[in-house]
């Protein structure tokens, strides 16, 4: 058996005018329209049939068992399936003669068929239809139409195809390629929840976006982002760590002066733990320099070597064995001490004075001649 899906108004001219004439079309509409209602009628008679071999209150043998017994058999007989049998039978239930209108197709008075009004509407269809097609009955009816429309009709048509979780992944994983799609879905921030909910799969879509000069340098320049990324003090080290190695990096880290005060203290804070019990802190002259005032480059380094003799020679001298040194090894470390604290007095003048040449004797000492 056919069925026709939609009936609408015959059309007094036709729509394809350059393959058909406008009689031929009327002509072609009308055979087909009384076939149609022979099928309603075909249809409609084979359920009948069946109501009359086993009634809808009881049937032979008992119940719905009798009704398969007969049912199957007759259907055999005849070469139909039994389920379309049934759904004649169905059909001849919720339809009875007199209430069939013979001009609408017999899939229109299916789709109908739970509605408690259908009697009335299979005849006046409400407003807003001019005349019953079966995607307008199926809709009116609020069931799938054969030809969705709407978004919601097409996305619940995907859904009924892609139930199945290997479906639903191909057909997504091909949808996404396209730009405009991949776009418009990311843009979604519940999808974006459910894409990235899992810790490992939120980490891998990061680390392969970042990775685009142009995200990462957005991402960096969000505080909030750089907050995040750096929280952890391990991973902030590390990050300062590669960066400062880079020339350019180093320069305006150091030319800004709040960076060069945290890294002397941290400088300043490292020597004093390794020192164990004898903390070593910066004077108060030193701390007022620093914080006071905005130190140039030059300050910071001359501040450092300083520190760095300090600490080194507070961490050094505690451990000395001095008992075991010969007089040439004392003369050789008195000699030094010398150099040292000529430099010192040197550095001290140069501060004083702004003059930083050096006189005959100072370098004759430095140069390890000794003074005259």
């Amino acid at each position: 058996m056919f069925e026709v899906v939609a009936m609408v108004p015959a059309s007094q001219e036709s729509p394809f005018p350059e393959i058909y004439s406008d009689d031929e079309w009327l002509t072609y509409v009308g055979e087909g329209r009384s076939l149609v209602e022979q099928e309603l009628r075909i249809q409609f008679a084979l359920g009948d049939i069946t109501l009359r071999m086993v009634s809808a209150d009881k049937g032979p043998g008992g119940g719905d068992r009798g009704v398969f017994r007969v049912l199957s058999r007759y259907a055999d007989e005849i070469g139909l399936p039994y389920s379309t049998l049934v759904g004649y039978r169905h059909m001849s239930l919720a339809w009875p003669p007199e209430k069939r209108n013979p001009a609408v197709s017999f899939s229109i008075h299916r789709a109908l068929d739970a509605h408690p009004d259908r009697w009335t509407l299979i005849f006046e269809p409400p407003e807003g239809i001019v005349e019953w097609t079966l995607d307008a009955a199926l809709r009116f009816a609020e069931r799938r139409p054969k030809t969705p429309e709407s978004i919601e009709e097409k996305v619940d048509r995907a859904q009924t195809l892609l139930r199945d979780e290997e479906s639903a992944i191909a057909a997504v994983a091909m949808l996404v390629q396209r730009p405009q799609v991949a776009e418009r879905v990311i843009a979604d921030p519940q999808v974006r929840r459910s894409l990235l909910g899992d810790d490992d799969n939120a980490a891998t879509a990061v680390a392969e976006v970042v990775q685009r000069p142009a995200v990462a340098r957005r991402l960096m320049a969000d505080s909030d982002v750089r907050q995040s990324l750096l929280h952890d003090d391990n991973n902030a080290a590390a990050a300062v760590s590669e960066a400062i190695q880079r020339p350019e990096v180093a320069e305006r880290v150091m030319d800004d002066v709040r960076s060069r005060q945290s890294l002397y203290r941290a400088n300043m804070s490292r020597y004093s733990a390794s020192s164990g019990d004898r903390p070593l802190r910066p004077s108060k002259r030193s701390e007022s320099l620093v914080d006071g005032t905005r130190t140039s480059r030059e300050v910071l380094e001359v501040l450092g070597l300083g520190t760095a003799f300090v600490t080194g020679m507070h961490d050094l001298i505690p451990t000395l064995h001095v008992v075991e040194y010969g007089e040439q090894a004392r003369r050789a470390i008195s000699e030094n001490h010398r150099k040292v604290r000529a430099t010192v007095d040197w550095c001290d003048t140069v501060i004083a004075t702004g003059d930083t040449s050096m006189d005959d004797q100072l370098a004759r000492l430095l140069n390890g001649g000794g003074t005259s």
